[in-house]
């Protein structure tokens, strides 16, 4: 049994939905996509991620244009996604062989345009696995350093991407 007070606020929150009808939006202009199941492979609702892919060349199965080289199809939509958000650091003597995967990102995203990746990516010279970038010591040190080599970037970030009229002060100090 509910108390009064709950009562009463069920009775608010039911005058403020009230107060405030759901209107249907018209669907969005562009492609619309519907997705179904034969009766007889499911009977209950499917839930999780779906992967549409969508290729502008018709010369092979889409799904066979997803590469991880530069001539993927993903490429076309990279720039936007990821413009000025990719910092990658690299030894290239990285004790796991990570060194050639970042060559092949960064020629990927050479390739970005419209707009481009706008992504800084840096090898340390003959430096090893876990190199962040830092130039002037050596790795076992710099590496006790990262809130004073990241912290103003990432600040510097979320003031450039806040919302207007955002308060960006009050929280540096």
């Amino acid at each position: 049994m509910l108390n009064r007070a709950h009562r009463t606020k069920l009775l608010v929150t039911a005058l403020v939905l009230a107060a405030h009808p759901v209107r249907a939006t018209a669907p969005a202009p562009g492609p619309r996509f519907a997705v179904t199941f034969p009766a007889a492979r499911t009977t209950t609702p499917q839930d999780g991620r779906l992967l549409l892919l969508i290729s502008t060349d018709s010369t092979a199965e889409p799904r066979f244009q997803m590469q991880d080289g530069p001539a993927t199809q993903l490429v076309a939509t990279l720039g936007p996604n990821v413009k000025g958000k990719l910092h990658l650091y690299a030894g290239d003597m990285d004790n796991f062989y990570l060194n050639n995967a970042v060559y092949l990102v960064e020629d990927i995203l050479k390739t970005a345009t419209n707009p481009t990746a706008d992504a800084e990516v840096e090898y340390g010279d003959r430096d090893e696995h876990c190199w962040n970038g830092d130039h002037t010591r050596p790795n076992a040190f710099s590496r006790l350093r990262y809130p004073q080599m990241f912290f103003p970037r990432m600040i510097e970030q979320m003031r450039k991407r806040a919302p207007a009229g955002a308060d960006t002060l009050s929280w540096r100090y």
